[in-house]
């Protein structure tokens, strides 16, 4: 989980809002217990368009 918040805030701090969405599709991919929390982060932190 410490990773994944890691790598989740150096996404933002270089405001790539796909590669966000990118690390919530990899995460959901393994089916990771912390994917639904990287989602509530994404969708607070982040603008993101109907699309993703």
């Amino acid at each position: 989980e410490e990773l994944l918040n890691k790598f989740l805030t150096c996404i933002k701090e270089s405001g790539d809002v796909n590669q966000a969405v990118e690390l919530v599709q990899i995460a959901a991919g393994f089916c990771l217990p912390e994917t639904p929390k990287l989602i509530q982060r994404v969708q607070q932190e982040f603008e993101l368009s109907e699309q993703q």
